[in-house]
């Protein structure tokens, strides 16, 4: 998400300084995690459907139909938010990304941003892809984004504190000579999408200690480019063509035996 996300959904439960969770109970916990699993799920079948020649916009009816199938609602496209089920962000594309009728084309990366409701309850996750086969540097940023979240969330597992991806993002993009968007922030999430805490992934991240029952979101967009991110006036986030982004986002339960990674199935850090 975009630190500034009013434009998507208000959040009920606020506080001065977006800093104290939304705690959530084990059973409430349970809810999410059925969610979290659609989310999961959907993510992974995008596997077979992201390939040369699919069209953008197919694949959001894809995933609107695949929603819909899981007894799940496709928030954003029904409450009017957005004009379709899923954002799609293709190479240069950072945020927001509406999914264009346009092919897919060998070499492309696509990041695929699904947002659901199920009983009241929100699931978000983001993965990029790639479409056939991509160059070195597209792979090496995939890879690294994919990584870098699960190193951020053992770190925090270690730390007790969620501003300790901070040192992690910076050493990592450091030797890497990636760049994490500091307009991107995770989010706590529950009953709404984007609830109290909001993680920053910059500089100015604040101290946020882990309490059982808290379930966030880590998701850092990283890219090749050093340049200032635009926006379009749709609200689409992006960076000069030439250059990529990509993310993967994960949905993270704070529980009793750790962090449970809501959104894969290798779900538990101890």
């Amino acid at each position: 998400m975009l630190k500034d996300i009013s434009h998507f959904t208000e959040k009920s439960q606020s506080n001065s300084d977006n800093l104290i969770p939304v705690i959530k109970s084990e059973e409430e916990i349970a809810k999410i995690r059925e969610s979290a699993g659609i989310v999961r799920d959907l993510l992974l079948q995008l596997h077979k459907v992201v390939k040369p020649g699919v069209n953008e916009r197919d694949i959001a009816t894809f995933c609107e139909n695949y929603i819909i199938l899981r007894n799940a609602t496709p928030f954003l496209k029904t409450e009017n938010i957005f004009p379709y089920a899923v954002n799609i962000s293709r190479n240069n594309v950072a945020f927001h990304g509406i999914p264009q009728n346009q092919q897919l084309v060998e070499g492309d990366i696509v990041t695929v941003d699904v947002v659901l409701e199920k009983d009241g309850w929100f699931g978000d996750g983001a993965w990029t892809y790639s479409v056939g086969k991509c160059s070195a540097e597209a792979d090496n940023l995939i890879n690294f984004s994919r990584d870098i979240v699960t190193k951020c969330i053992s770190s925090i597992e270690r730390s007790g504190d969620l501003s300790s991806i901070v040192s992690v993002i910076d050493d990592e993009c450091r030797q890497r000579h990636f760049r994490v968007l500091d307009e991107g922030a995770g989010h706590g999430i529950g009953r709404e999408l984007h609830e109290d805490p909001e993680i920053l992934f910059g500089s100015e991240a604040r101290s946020i200690p882990l309490r059982r029952g808290m379930v966030f979101t880590i998701e850092p967009v990283f890219t090749n480019c050093t340049k200032s991110l635009s926006f379009a006036l749709d609200g689409t986030a992006y960076v000069p063509e030439g250059f990529l982004t990509s993310q993967f986002e994960h949905m993270v339960a704070v529980v009793d035996g750790g962090l449970e990674i809501l959104t894969d199935r290798k779900a538990l850090f101890k």
